[in-house]
């Protein structure tokens, strides 16, 4: 390990968890390391690095007299400085703050080439810091700085926070980072401002033109809009040319008028005169009136060769001008859309079937992928129609499905609705079983609350095991539809507690030896989840695959202990007095199903009161009547209430 040099700080007066905050005098506490390549550190210590580490007190000071340069030179993905730190007892278990300043040196740095993460020393785990660009330091060559937050165990108080070198990028990339801190406190209200996007155009009548260098950017509560129009031939069209603002957000609504100086770059031959941005009358719009007045220019008066640039900027309603959002505006940024389909897709029977959901009724965002080429005999498609998740978040989706009348169905024939999440199964929303002939439709419901990374793909699959292919009803939407909305985090509202979700899935687990009846324990493969104090909400699922047995029926229950691959039923949650079980009940679900196959099942959702840490358990017992092996997988998930 190399170690860096050990002088003395200068003090910080904040709840700050890194004692050496600032470069005043020195470095103090800081270590490089080298773990083995990769995008995420191993544990942030150890190893020979070649990062250039110094304090930089002539060239790019941040704050202060001095600030701490790093410099990568050559591929060193999986090396970094790290710095050790011990949190209060008080917050085991709450949300803490990161954030410091930097600056990169511009063209030779990518998105992304260092990262943030934090390292529970206790439990040897790597922890994710969470931000809107998921822990990454983004290129800021005229300064920037880091905001995210990670959570921390209940059971432990010593971290290590860590800045590594995510890419292979060869370039020469120097960092400059100052005034880091970590800590519970929250920040003060400060102004709102985003980075330049690029955005594609749209006008209310369509120029003979092309678009370059479109771009917006939010300051506070205003948009800003700039880019070019280059007219490449002579429109005679009497209309209006107006940049239609829901091109750049369909969500946000301009007020007064636009307060921009003149259209720079203007080149119309018909108008010498000050040209101006104006809102359209509506409010929908930016246009650029002639000779200074509010008259429009039209198409008529505009000619190949002309150009047009614009430089806008505008207050818009719901954007407020303070880092204290307001909750209109956070229901706003927030990712919700609803899809349906009438397509009547064709659904084979004993394949989980990914879904199309071609017919649009609303989104604040494009993140959907239409299938493309789907082949009903075998329920693929060349490309499959599903989301990619923009943003790490947590995810409420609800879906619900319809068969076309049908005399297929037997009462042991299945029928499921689940979620895959990056082309594996993750919850089972939905099972339907015990149809007959005289059921001629059939449906399916469900929701889920889902902690969702960005890059994520989700996916809803159908599945149907009579032996036949089924359609999906096609009379409207109504029937066939799936909704996804991001749950905001309250906490920056200061009205409601944080948003927090825990999951887990365990692995596929054998169990030779299970008897009917028997209650099975699959402890080694993590079908328990430690809650902290608090409320929460728990959904589960569990997954029976295929057996060398029979199975006559599969029951499902939560509890306060796991099973023990005998017949003894495993304790009720209020068994517990640390955890009182507010809503639903521990009756046992039960999957009546003669067959050898796989199986979903969800557990009843519940709410449970937690007073001191402990553990809730999902279990699953199987009634053989061919008595054989059985395999399971458990999944939970639980969403802090308050």
């Amino acid at each position: 390990m190399a170690k860096l040099s050990n002088i003395k700080d200068a003090p910080n007066t904040k709840k700050n968890y890194i004692s050496k905050s600032n470069f005043e005098d020195g470095i103090y506490g800081w270590n490089t390391y080298a773990d083995a390549a990769g995008t995420s550190p191993v544990d942030g210590t150890g190893g020979s690095s070649s990062l250039v580490v110094a304090r930089d007190a002539v060239t790019t000071i941040l704050r202060g007299t001095a600030s701490l340069a790093i410099g990568a030179v050559g591929n060193l993905q999986g090396e970094g400085i790290s710095s050790d730190f011990e949190i209060d007892n008080i917050d085991q278990g709450r949300k803490i703050n990161i954030s410091f300043d930097y600056h990169t040196d511009g063209s030779s740095h990518a998105n992304g080439d260092f990262k943030v993460f934090v390292y529970d020393i206790t439990n040897a785990n790597l922890l994710p810091v969470l931000n809107d660009d998921d822990g990454d330091i983004m290129l800021a060559p005229e300064n920037g700085g880091f905001i995210g937050t990670f959570y921390p165990a209940s059971d432990s108080v010593n971290y290590r926070l860590i800045i590594h070198v995510a890419t292979t990028n060869t370039a020469i990339r120097n960092l400059n980072i100052d005034n880091i801190v970590v800590g519970p406190e929250e920040y003060a209200p400060g102004a709102i401002v985003t980075e330049w996007e690029s955005f594609t155009p749209t006008f209310n009548n369509s120029p003979t033109a092309t678009y370059t260098g479109f771009k917006w950017k939010r300051e506070g509560s205003d948009l800003l809009v700039r880019g070019r129009v280059d007219y490449t031939a002579t429109d005679g069209a009497a209309g209006t040319y107006q940049l239609n603002i829901s091109s750049i957000n369909p969500n946000i609504t301009p007020t007064g008028d636009i307060h921009a100086g003149a259209a720079g770059g203007y080149n119309f031959a018909s108008d010498s005169g000050f040209s101006l941005f104006r809102l359209s009358s509506n409010s929908t719009g930016i246009y650029v009136s002639a000779n200074g007045g509010s008259s429009a220019i039209l198409g008529s008066g505009i000619s190949s060769g002309e150009d047009l640039y614009f430089n806008a900027r505008v207050e818009i309603t719901e954007w407020k001008a303070s880092n204290l959002i307001s909750t209109q505006e956070a229901l706003f940024s927030t990712y919700n859309t609803k899809r349906g389909t009438t397509a009547g897709q064709s659904i084979p029977s004993s394949v989980y079937t990914p879904i199309d959901f071609e017919n649009l009724f609303y989104e604040s965002l494009s993140i959907y992928t239409s299938g493309v080429t789907y082949t009903a005999g075998t329920g693929t498609w060349a490309t499959n129609p599903e989301f990619t998740i923009h943003k790490t978040g947590v995810y409420r989706l609800s879906a619900m499905f319809l068969y076309n009348t049908t005399t297929t169905w037997v009462t042991t024939d299945v029928a499921l609705l689940t979620i895959y999440i990056n082309g594996t199964p993750n919850t089972a929303l939905a099972r339907g079983t015990q149809f007959d002939s005289s059921a001629t439709y059939m449906n399916l419901g469900g929701t889920a609350t889902l902690k969702l990374n960005k890059g994520d793909t989700v996916q809803i699959r159908m599945y149907q095991d009579t032996g036949a292919a089924l359609a999906l009803y096609s009379g409207n939407n109504e029937f066939n539809y799936v909704n996804i909305e991001e749950i905001p985090d309250f906490s920056v509202f200061g009205v409601h507690g944080e948003t927090e979700i825990r999951s887990i899935t365990s692995t596929q687990y054998f169990v030779s030896s299970m008897s009917s009846g028997d209650w099975a324990d699959v402890a080694a493969d993590s079908n328990g989840i430690e809650l902290t104090p608090g409320q929460w909400r728990l959904d589960g699922a569990v997954r029976a695959t295929d057996s060398t047995g029979t199975w006559s029926a599969i029951s499902i229950k939560w509890s306060s202990e796991n099973g023990d691959n005998t017949a003894s039923v495993p304790a009720n949650i209020d068994a517990s007095a640390n955890m009182t079980q507010d809503t639903g009940n521990n009756e046992a679900l039960s999957i009546n199903q003669a067959d050898t196959f796989s199986h979903w099942g969800p557990v009843k959702p519940i709410h449970v009161t937690v007073t001191a840490t402990d553990t809730v358990f999902i279990n699953a017992s199987a009634t053989f009547s061919v008595a054989g092996a059985a395999n399971f997988i458990m999944y939970i998930t639980a969403t802090r209430i308050k």
